[in-house]
């Protein structure tokens, strides 16, 4: 009869063996040798050993580049500036010879000099290693404006510039709208314009004063000829275009100095003039 035999003796001595075998080969952190997870781990800490030793060049080299004299500003060059001086522009971005250029943030000083009143644009660069090129674009005062019992500059459409000041002084055309034409002031550099072709003395410079009233008329005075121009806002270029054929017409006639008033409305023209 024969006899089953549990747990033999020389299976559980092989089985010991194996587990000694296997465990030869796995560390005592639990990773196996030449295991995927051990190779990624090894990788990640290369890298970020790596990111901090780069991070510290990087700001080495930055802290060097930004306190050394070689990159020391000897030359700073303004460009496009008419009304304000070469030292307004430098006071108002805040920037002086010597300063580091690296060290410069250009886009606080574009901010600092777009504070100015009479800055329309402006860009600021470097060239590497000891010169700042600043570009500025102006605003052109146009006219007076009076508003709130105050003085301003106005440009040419009419938008407010700075208050009139004894220091900063230029005589200029005023500016008058009713609140209800205000809208209207981007439309006068293209009145001006089509007006300005040499059949009357009317440009800019010799106007002395320009009125939008809430009638719907425009008006305006030429101080040089003596003369008092009034127009209807509501189709101003087929007025303005019949004022030009009235006025190439006195000229011509040789009595255009003798004009002290045209008045253009609905087609048609009035003259007034001077026996």
């Amino acid at each position: 009869m024969s006899r089953r035999l549990s747990n033999p003796s020389y299976l559980n001595s092989g089985k010991q063996s194996l587990r000694r075998r296997s465990n030869r080969y796995r560390g005592s952190d639990g990773f196996s040798h030449g295991s995927p997870a051990l190779r990624r781990f090894v990788l990640m800490l290369g890298l970020g050993t790596a990111l901090v030793a780069l991070m510290g060049v990087l700001y080495f080299g930055y802290r060097l580049g930004t306190t050394t004299e070689f990159f020391a500003l000897d030359k700073i060059e303004v460009l496009g500036n008419k009304r304000l001086s070469y030292g307004e522009v430098l006071d108002a971005g805040r920037v002086r010879l010597g300063q580091n250029s690296l060290a410069l943030n250009l886009s606080r000083v574009e901010a600092l000099l777009s504070k100015n009143p009479w800055v329309k644009n402006v860009s600021v660069r470097r060239d590497i290693p000891r010169k700042l090129i600043i570009q500025v674009e102006e605003r052109d005062p146009a006219y007076w404006i009076r508003r709130g019992g105050s003085l301003y500059y106005a440009d040419e459409n009419g938008e407010l510039i700075t208050s009139v000041s004894p220091a900063d002084f230029r005589s200029l055309p005023v500016l008058e709208a009713d609140a209800e034409m205000r809208e209207r002031l981007t439309e006068l550099p293209d009145m001006i314009r089509a007006l300005d072709n040499g059949a009357m003395p009317l440009s800019r410079d010799a106007l002395a004063w320009v009125r939008l009233s809430g009638a719907g008329q425009a008006q305006m005075f030429l101080d040089n000829a003596n003369l008092t121009l009034t127009f209807a806002l509501e189709d101003w270029r087929s007025e303005l275009r019949h004022v030009r054929l009235v006025a190439q017409d006195m000229r011509r006639r040789g009595e255009m100095n003798r004009v002290r008033r045209i008045t253009a409305s609905g087609g048609k023209v009035w003259v007034d003039r001077t026996h």
